[in-house]
């Protein structure tokens, strides 16, 4: 369980707090001891796990003998983890587990994502997503017409100017387009509004049809995000009904790679992919 707050300014905090305790010489044990804390305490800090106060940076600048411009970088990190940012207004309609990748996903510059049932949710039209949230919960309508809002409010993540929008790349399955959501005209509407999103220069959306047969990510859809500083690791995000799983262990990011390059390989083109999208509006 993560504290809620900017999952990567405390990632960044953490990272950071780690290099100068073993910069100065310290083990997590020896640390904790110095500053009365537990040894957890240190391990949740440095982990990301956990926003600090402003008094334990303080703290532990001071143990470490960081100089005044590294502990001045430290104190803002911890307010930007402290901080609530747009979504949190939404209340109820955004699941405790989801908000770590709402905070990910607005401060990665790539992601590169699969998907074998649906239309990504930066994709979806408003029907689309109240079909699929209907046919998955048993909320009120009114709880539903909240989760579509939040939806539609995250996709201005896709044109936003400052800081610059993310790269996105989106390979599909032939199933995300065959499977009627709703009725034909909210489906068809969807189908033109992903080929819309084409247009746009930092979105890439390919096919991966029935054809090419089997391939490496059929056990299930994710998302790989990375971020501007190549020091914070990238995050695997899988998703079911009761929670996402975030995965940042090296050995993770290297299979999931490895599968996002097999279907990078072998899927259809961007331009074969609008083409088929559009063979497939057709036969709606």
């Amino acid at each position: 369980m993560t504290e809620a707050g900017s999952t990567v300014p405390r990632r960044q905090l953490g990272r950071q707090t780690k290099a100068l305790r073993v910069a100065a010489g310290y083990t997590a044990e020896i640390a904790a001891d110095e500053l009365g804390w537990s040894r957890h305490k240190i391990w949740r800090i440095e982990t990301g796990r956990v926003a600090p106060t402003k008094s334990d940076v303080i703290a532990l600048s001071q143990l470490y003998h960081a100089d005044e411009q590294t502990s001045d970088l430290l104190v803002t990190l911890a307010g930007e983890a402290k901080a609530k940012n747009w979504w949190h207004a939404y209340g109820d309609a955004l699941p405790s587990w989801f908000v770590p990748f709402m905070d990910l996903e607005s401060t990665a510059s790539d992601m590169r994502s699969y998907d074998a049932e649906l239309v990504p949710g930066l994709l979806q039209t408003p029907d689309y997503c109240f079909a699929i949230c209907r046919a998955s919960t048993n909320d009120s309508t009114e709880d539903i017409e909240k989760r579509v809002a939040l939806r539609m409010r995250r996709q201005d993540l896709l044109t936003r100017e400052e800081p610059s929008a993310p790269h996105v790349s989106m390979i599909l399955n032939e199933a995300v387009l065959r499977r009627a959501v709703g009725d034909r005209r909210a489906m068809r509407k969807q189908l033109e509004h992903v080929i819309e999103c084409t247009d746009l220069p930092n979105v890439d959306v390919r096919v991966f049809p029935f054809s090419m047969g089997q391939h490496a990510a059929m056990a299930s859809s994710f998302v790989i995000l990375e971020f501007p500083d190549r020091q914070d690791p990238g995050v695997v995000y899988l998703e079911s009904y009761i929670g996402g799983l975030y995965l940042d262990r090296a050995k993770d990011l290297t299979r999931y790679n490895f599968v996002m390059r097999d279907l990078e390989c072998r899927a259809l083109d961007r331009l074969q992919s609008r083409d088929f999208i559009q063979a497939a509006v057709k036969e709606m």
